[in-house]
């Protein structure tokens, strides 16, 4: 069988060994049925994964980070800044207001890292270990900060004045929420349709749609290239989301590889490569919400009645984030995906063109859709779905899928 068909069953052992080593040993059982599925069908060849085993149960280092640290501000949020330095990203929380890409020299008293889930199950040294950051601490002094131009604080020149209009573009286009957009941030959450309004595959997609509007002037390939190019500008230049790389390398892979290989296989080479970097990566929960949702959408591209299959796969997911379900969110998701490309291709043109108004009338229409929604309370509680539940659930569901799915994968 070619290499390109063992892709999916490399991406599924790595996840599956770094969820036994990470999360519960119960995952050794299954991952010991998988292996001797592998060898049976594909024989003893396969063993040569277990050579990942030292790479995935590797120890865990700590790094020890001075008080005084030179770095980079690589994220900023409404209390706290992410620091890139040569120890690594630290989670800084300060009251000074950086810029984006500042290269600063602070002094920092070091909080602890907190071992334990709080009572919503969130397990703050997990979540660091997935997003590669080493330390946690408060900026005491600043000694210097070094502002350089570039094309953030480009973006940023060109946003509103508008309070409610700016913090809708630095979602839209920079991934960023303030406190201005909090309110309608934690109904979109309640909704389950945060995702929508994130930075995600859909923006890129409809980003590149809008440039391919230069195909009419320039010749195709060329015309791609250049798209991409400025496509790869912009990802680089914001601060790093995990989905909109994910959506970036699909679209550029994809296109270098499809000779050879499908969707599919490019996704599974981009959750070896995450894994193996950094297994604590499972505990992203824009990993797991983006790659998985990726893959149903890859799965159920024959499938009638695919946007309601794609939503049944979220649910554990959304159930481990709000512990509930509103019996809308579906139906808001279909209604609302028009309405949300058209909103995000205005914020766009915002940058351009003075379009204020437009963009009020939208961001109303949208907050008066939402009110109204949740004005009929019609959330289903439930408790945190445990790992049984989970597990059972999404052997339903695959099973589902596998009795169904047509045999397209090598197309």
């Amino acid at each position: 069988m070619p290499l390109r068909y063992h892709l999916v069953y490399y991406a599924v052992f790595v996840l599956l060994l770094s969820v036994a080593y990470l999360v519960h040993p119960l995952f050794y059982i299954f991952l010991l049925a998988y292996l001797i599925y592998l060898v049976k069908r594909f024989g003893r060849k396969m063993l040569f994964l277990l050579f990942l085993l030292p790479i995935i149960l590797r120890p865990a280092t700590s790094t020890e980070v001075p008080s005084i640290v030179s770095g980079k501000v690589k994220d900023i949020r409404d209390n706290y800044v992410i620091l890139n330095t040569d120890y690594g990203k630290i989670k800084a929380y300060t009251d000074h207001k950086f810029q984006y890409n500042d290269e600063v020299l602070v002094k920092l008293n070091f909080l602890e890292i907190n071992h334990r889930k709080d009572p919503i199950g969130y397990d703050e040294y997990h979540s660091f270990k997935a997003n590669n950051i080493v330390a946690k601490a408060k900026i005491t002094h600043i000694t210097s900060v070094s502002s350089h131009p570039s094309f953030y604080q480009l973006l940023e020149k060109q946003f509103s004045s508008s309070k409610s209009i700016k913090s809708y573009q630095k979602l839209f286009i920079l991934g960023i929420k303030d406190e201005a957009i909090k309110e309608d941030y934690s109904l979109l959450t309640s909704l389950s349709l945060v995702h929508m309004f994130a930075l995600s595959g859909m923006h890129i997609h409809l980003l590149y749609k809008c440039l391919s509007l230069i195909k009419s002037f320039i010749r195709d390939d060329i015309a791609d290239i250049i798209i991409k190019v400025l496509i790869a500008f912009y990802v680089f230049s914001i601060p790093y989301n995990i989905s909109l790389y994910r959506a970036f390398y699909m679209l550029v892979i994809y296109d270098l590889v499809k000779e050879k290989f499908n969707q599919l296989d490019v996704l599974s080479f981009l959750v070896l490569v995450n894994v193996i970097k950094n297994p604590y990566i499972i505990f992203s929960i824009s990993f797991v919400f983006s790659y998985f949702i990726y893959f149903l959408v890859i799965m159920t591209k024959h499938f009638p009645y695919r946007s309601f299959l794609i939503y049944l796969g979220g649910i554990p997911i959304v159930l481990s984030l709000n512990f509930s379900i509103n019996i809308f969110s579906y139906f808001l998701t279909v209604l609302l995906s028009p309405f949300i490309s058209c909103f995000y291709v205005v914020t766009l043109l915002s940058l351009i063109f003075p379009i204020d108004l437009i963009m009020k009338m939208m961001i109303g229409y949208q907050q008066m859709i939402l009110t109204f929604i949740t004005s009929f309370n019609a959330e289903i509680i439930f408790q945190k779905p445990t790992l049984s539940f989970i597990i059972l659930y999404y052997i339903i569901l695959f099973n589902i899928f596998l009795f169904e799915y047509p045999q397209t994968t090598g197309q």
